[in-house]
């Protein structure tokens, strides 16, 4: 039987090897010390999975479609955004496909960027305070704490001097 499962690829520093695991199947999970040697171990655990499945009379999940993009699509825009755009780009000395592409690019990878940087604070901040304070279940870098069902706001304390 051909399957037809997708598999999910991580490097484990914990583990210090590779971990593939297949989405379909909750908790499966196998172990590699090569990307190789993970996805032929994961390979074995989705038969045995399959097989005690079948055994059990219970249906195997669909395989998930992965979604084919031919890189084009219609955007409707409101008028004025449009003339906007289109003259941001002419003063860039692009054409509006390329602006638009540059904008999504941009927005996309900023966003992942700000997710690692906002990540990474909230583990500083963790690692760095005292025990009493460790106790914070959500660091909002936005403007709120909460611990258990309770939320705090931080205040804005910056405050320009003049001379």
């Amino acid at each position: 039987m051909k399957n037809k499962y997708k598999f999910n690829l991580a490097w484990s520093d914990e583990d210090e090897g590779y971990i593939a695991t297949c989405p379909e199947f909750v908790g499966l999970s196998a172990f590699g010390t090569t990307p190789e040697k993970a996805l032929a171990e994961a390979q074995v655990a989705l038969k045995l999975f399959i097989e005690s499945y079948l055994e059990d009379g219970t249906p195997l999940p669909k395989p998930e479609i992965v979604q084919g993009y031919s890189g084009q699509l219609r955007l409707r825009l409101p008028k004025s955004l449009h003339a906007r755009a289109a003259q941001k780009a002419a003063e860039d000395g692009t054409s509006l496909n390329q602006y638009i592409t540059l904008a999504v690019e941009s927005r996309v990878s900023g966003q992942e960027v700000a997710r690692r940087i906002s990540q990474e604070v909230k583990n500083q901040l963790v690692a760095n305070s005292a025990p009493q304070y460790r106790k914070f279940d959500n660091i909002d870098l936005y403007g709120g704490i909460s611990v258990g069902k309770e939320a705090f706001q931080v205040a804005n304390t910056s405050s320009e001097y003049s001379n």
